[in-house]
C-alpha cells in the first residue's frame, strides 16, 4: 500500500465540507463537471453520515485516504453505493489525486495473495466456460483477435520483448535449468539426425492429417490465423517488400509467370471459374468507375498510352479484331442496337454525341469519311438526288405502292427554351424527308433518323415540329422501322422492271454505278 505522499496529503481533506465543492461547478475553470440536484444532497447526506468524534465532516478526508491507499474508483465507489463516474467526477472537481484503473490494476497484480486468489478463480470459471464449444471456440476467437491487435502495438510488443529477455536472464542464472536446456538441445540434436526419428515424426504427423476432425479443426484454425495475420499492415508492408525482391530475380519471375500461365489455363477451362471470375471482374470494375479519382486516374493513364502511335496501332487493330468476332453474333447485334436506342433516348447523351460529331466535321481530315457512309447520288429509278441508300430504298417503296410523294419540304419552327442550347438563333428550319398523304387522307411527314450523319439537332426539331404542327403526323424511319420495311418490300422491289433493285451492302450506287446511276 502507498501512504499519503504518492497522491498528496489527505490531512488536508479532514473537516472540508463537499459544499465547497458544489461551488466549483459554477466556476469557468470547471465548467464540463456538473452536480445535479440530486447527486448533491446525496453527497451531503453522506457527509452527515461521516463525521469525526468532534463533528468534523470527513467524507473527503475519507475519499482522499482511500485514494492514497490505492484503491480503485469502483472499490471505493462500491463502499458508499456510488458508481466509479460519481467518485472520480467528485474527487476530480476537490482535485484529489486517485490511481488510474491501470495503476489500480497494477497495485493489485502486485499482490501474491491477490494474484493467487484471481488465478484459481479464473482457472476454475475457464475450466467450467472450456467445455462448451460454442464458448470455447468464441473465446479462442475474441483472444486471437485481442492478441493480434496487441501485437499490432510497438510499445507492446516491446513489452514483451523485454519481459521475455528479462525472465529468460533470470531463468539462465538457476544452474538446472541451464543443465535442463542443454540436455534437452542435445537429446534434440541426436533425435534431429536420427533418420528412423524423423521418420518416425513424418508417419505421425501424416497420421494426424489423415485424421478429418484434427484437418477440420488444424485447418480451420490455420485459415483464421493467417486470415488475421494478413489484415495487419506490418505483415502486408513485409510481405510486399519480400516479393519485390523475388521479382527483381529473372529466373524467378520467369517461372512464375510460367506457372500462372499453365495454371490460368486450366483454370480458364472450368466453366464454373469463368463464371465466378467474371462476375467478380464486373463487380469490381462497377465499384472501382463508382470512384471519381479512380475514373480520373484510368482517363489520364489511357491518354498516355495512347500518346505512343505503336500503342494505338496495336490497339486498333485489337479492337477491330474484337468487334467483327462480335458482329458475327446475332444476339450481340440485336442487344447492341436495342442499347443505342436506349441511350439516344437521352438528351444529355444526345446533346454530346452531336456536339462531338459537329467537332469531327470541322476536321478537314475527317469530311470525306464522314460523308462516304451515305453513298449519295442521283439514282435513275426514283428520278432524283438522294442523300443515302436509304432514302433511295424509301423512295422505291412509295413507287412500288403507288403512293404520290414529295421530297425535301420545309418547315419553319420556332426554338423552344428545353432545345435552345442546340441552336444559335430563335428560328430554325426543318427539312423534311418525305412527305405523302395516307390511306386515311391524312398528311404524314416522315424523317430518317438512324443513318451516319444523324445528329441530336434533327431529333430536336422532329420534337419541335410535332409541338408546333398537331394537324400533320411525324414518323420517324429508324432501324427497325427500316428493317421491316426490307423484310417486307425487297423481294418485290427486285423483281420490278421499272426499279433498279433494293440497295445494301456489296450492291448499290458505289458498287454497281451502271445499274443506279
Amino acid at each position: 500500500m502507498s501512504t499519503g505522499s504518492e497522491y498528496g496529503e489527505f490531512e488536508k481533506y479532514r473537516g472540508v465540507s463537499v459544499r465547497t465543492v458544489f461551488e466549483h461547478q459554477v466556476s469557468d475553470t470547471q465548467p464540463k463537471h456538473r452536480f445535479t440536484p440530486r447527486l448533491q444532497e446525496r453527497f451531503i447526506v453522506l457527509e452527515q453520515t461521516h463525521l469525526s468524534p468532534e463533528g468534523e465532516p470527513i467524507f473527503l478526508y475519507e475519499l482522499a485516504r482511500a485514494s492514497a491507499e490505492g484503491r480503485s474508483l469502483r472499490s471505493i465507489g462500491g463502499q458508499y453505493g456510488l458508481t466509479h463516474r460519481q467518485i472520480g467526477t467528485l474527487l476530480q472537481v476537490a482535485a484529489i489525486p486517485y490511481a488510474t484503473r491501470e495503476e489500480a490494476v497494477q497495485r493489485l497484480w502486485s499482490d501474491p495473495q491477490f494474484r493467487e486468489k484471481n488465478g484459481a478463480a479464473q482457472a476454475e470459471v475457464r475450466g467450467k466456460y472450456w467445455q462448451d464449444p460454442k464458448k470455447r471456440e468464441s473465446a479462442a476467437a475474441k483472444l486471437r483477435d485481442s492478441a493480434l491487435r496487441q501485437w499490432e502495438d510497438p510499445e507492446f510488443r516491446e513489452l514483451v520483448v523485454a519481459a521475455s529477455s528479462k525472465t529468460s536472464k533470470q531463468r539462465w542464472q538457476d544452474p538446472k535449468y541451464r543443465a535442463k536446456m542443454v540436455r534437452n538441445r542435445v537429446i534434440f540434436d541426436i533425435l534431429r539426425n536420427d533418420p528412423n526419428y524423423l521418420t518416425t515424426l513424418s508417419e505421425i504427423r501424416r497420421a494426424q492429417w489423415q485424421d478429418p476432425e484434427f484437418y477440420a479443426k488444424n485447418a480451420e484454425i490455420s485459415r483464421q490465423n493467417l486470415a488475421a495475420i494478413k489484415q495487419r499492415p506490418s505483415y502486408r508492408q513485409k510481405r510486399s517488400e519480400q516479393q519485390r525482391k523475388r521479382w527483381e530475380d529473372p529466373k524467378y519471375r520467369r517461372k512464375m509467370s510460367e506457372q500462372a500461365g499453365r495454371n490460368l489455363s486450366q483454370l480458364w477451362k472450368d466453366p464454373e471459374f469463368y463464371t465466378a471470375a467474371v462476375e467478380r471482374s464486373r463487380e469490381l470494375m462497377t465499384r472501382l468507375n463508382q470512384d471519381p479519382e479512380f475514373r480520373i486516374k484510368g482517363a489520364k493513364a489511357r491518354s498516355e498510352r495512347f500518346m505512343d502511335s505503336t500503342y494505338r496501332k496495336q490497339a486498333s487493330e485489337v479492337q477491330r479484331q474484337i468487334a467483327l468476332a462480335l458482329w458475327e453474333d446475332s444476339e450481340y447485334r440485336a442487344k447492341l442496337s436495342e442499347t443505342h436506342k436506349a441511350l439516344w433516348q437521352d438528351p444529355e447523351y444526345r446533346k454530346n454525341q452531336g456536339a462531338a460529331l459537329r467537332t469531327a466535321r470541322l476536321d478537314p481530315a475527317n469530311r470525306d469519311h464522314m460523308v462516304l457512309p451515305t453513298i449519295h447520288g442521283f439514282r435513275s429509278d426514283i428520278g432524283f438526288y438522294a442523300q443515302s441508300a436509304w432514302e433511295a430504298n424509301i423512295a422505291r417503296v412509295f413507287q412500288l405502292i403507288c403512293r404520290e410523294y414529295v421530297v425535301g419540304i420545309n418547315l419553319r419552327l420556332d426554338v423552344t427554351e428545353d432545345f435552345q442550347e442546340f441552336f444559335q438563333d430563335s428560328e430554325t428550319t426543318f427539312n423534311i424527308d418525305f412527305s405523302t398523304i395516307d390511306g386515311r387522307g391524312r398528311t404524314v411527314m416522315y424523317e430518317l433518323m438512324a443513318h451516319p450523319l444523324e445528329t441530336p439537332l434533327d431529333w430536336a426539331k422532329l420534337e419541335m415540329a410535332r409541338r408546333q404542327n398537331p394537324d400533320l403526323l411525324f414518323r420517324a424511319i429508324d432501324e427497325n422501322f427500316y428493317n421491316r420495311l426490307q423484310k417486307r418490300f425487297e423481294n418485290a422491289i427486285n423483281s420490278d422492271p421499272q426499279l433498279h433493285g433494293w440497295e445494301k451492302t456489296g450492291f448499290n450506287l458505289r458498287t454497281h454505278p451502271e445499274i443506279f446511276a
